[in-house]
This record gives structure tokens, C-alpha cells and sequence, in this order.
């Protein structure tokens, strides 16, 4: 009885499959990526909760770390369009190069400022101590070709660490790190989060994609049992 319904509406009843299947396939990808975040964000907060350790050769993204070194204040890169609390600022990036030479410099992440932006670190490079957590800054999309200010600091758009490198003019560490709260060097403090989309949002997409495909079977069905009907 179905099949002789579908084959008295062929067009219509391959547009109702094709965007049927396309419509779960998507919710599909969608419920995989949120499962996909929903373990980043469990291993994320689980790495929270540890005690810093020293900067090895073996820390990783999410690691607490602790190591001594330098900041230099006057070479800070600002990462632009940052609205905090309801203001325009940014993401301050100030280099900092540890005691261990084996290290390459990195980019510590303290926090955000207020637009027009004046440094409030010392000119000097004074050894000290940090906490903080080692993050890779997720890459943006970027058009035009003026994408940092000449003048330090330099005022950029895009935070790709390779960008940020021909930035700074010699090499940095692939990963950021984000200065713990309680650092006088700290600004105000935005929390990290694991990734911009979270979990929820990606099964939210997913729920919206399956009840797409639902109700696009239900209306073509209610729509052949009507016209069957009328006949």
C-alpha cells in the first residue's frame, strides 16, 4: 500500500528521502562532534583539578604548570575585539622566556584590558616564578591584509600561533599559557573554556537536524495519505 502511495508520487518522494537521509546524517555528525567535546570537556576540567607541575618536555594542552623565567613587557602582542563585561579590549599576550633553555619563549596569556590599552608591567625583565595552564589558542578566520598594528604593542586579529610568531620575530612555543588568577601580573581574568562550541550546543544541533527529518517524514506522509484520499 506504501509502495504503490511513493510510486504514484516519485519526485516528491525522492526530494522527502534525499533531504531525510541528508537531515540524519547531520544529526549524526552533530551528536558524534558533541560526544567528541563532551570527552575534551571532562578531560579539560579533570586536568583543572591538578596540582601544578614543573614545565617539562612533556607537558601538554590543559597542563598546570609552574616554571621561572621573565616577562618582557615591551614586546606584549593584543589580541583585538575582545568584549568583556560589556567593553571593548583585549587579550593581552606578554612574552615570557624561561630560565630553561630549552624552551623557546612563550606568549602568556593574562587576561583582558580595556581599550585604549597601557601596560601596567614593569619595563624591567625581573626573574620570577608562574603558575598558569598550557593551551593552544583555537585558529580564526580572518580577511584583509592590515592584520596587526607596526608599532608595540602590536594589535592583531588572528591568534594562530605561526601568525603570532612572525609577529613576535623569533620562536615561540606552540602553546599559550594562561596566567593563574591570583598573579599580580594578571588582568581581569576570563576563564578558559575547552573549545567555542560546546557539547550541548553540538547535541542541541543534532536534536534540531532529527526533529527536521521527523517532521519532513510526517508531513510528506500526511501529505500522500491525503491526496490517496482525495482520489
Amino acid at each position: 500500500m506504501l509502495l504503490k502511495k511513493l510510486n504514484s508520487n516519485p519526485k516528491l518522494a525522492l526530494f522527502s528521502g534525499f533531504f531525510f537521509i541528508v537531515f540524519l546524517i547531520l544529526a549524526f555528525w552533530q551528536a558524534t562532534k558533541g560526544i567528541e567535546k563532551e570527552r575534551l570537556e571532562t578531560k579539560f576540567e579533570e586536568s583543572l583539578k591538578l596540582e601544578p607541575k614543573p614545565l617539562t618536555n612533556v607537558s601538554k594542552q590543559w597542563d598546570s604548570v609552574t616554571l621561572e623565567g621573565s616577562f618582557d613587557f615591551s614586546k606584549e602582542i593584543l589580541i583585538d575585539n575582545k568584549i568583556y563585561s560589556g567593553k571593548k579590549g583585549y587579550t593581552v599576550l606578554t612574552p615570557f622566556t624561561p630560565e630553561d633553555k630549552k624552551f623557546s619563549t612563550f606568549l602568556v596569556d593574562r587576561g583582558w584590558a580595556q581599550h585604549p590599552y597601557i601596560s601596567s608591567g614593569a619595563s624591567n625583565k625581573i626573574k620570577e616564578a608562574i603558575r598558569g595552564v598550557m593551551y593552544i589558542p583555537e585558529k580564526n578566520f580572518v580577511v584583509g591584509k592590515n592584520l596587526a598594528s607596526e608599532n608595540w604593542p602590536r594589535v592583531v586579529q588572528q591568534k594562530d600561533i605561526l601568525f603570532l610568531e612572525s609577529i613576535f620575530g623569533s620562536k615561540l612555543e606552540a602553546h599559550l599559557i594562561k596566567l593563574e588568577p591570583a598573579n599580580p601580573n594578571t588582568l581581569a581574568y576570563v576563564s578558559l573554556i575547552p573549545s567555542k562550541i560546546s557539547s550541548s550546543k553540538h547535541f542541541g544541533y543534532a536534536f534540531q537536524w532529527l526533529l527536521m527529518a521527523v517532521v519532513l517524514a510526517f508531513v510528506f506522509i500526511k501529505f500522500i495519505n491525503n491526496k490517496d484520499h482525495e482520489q
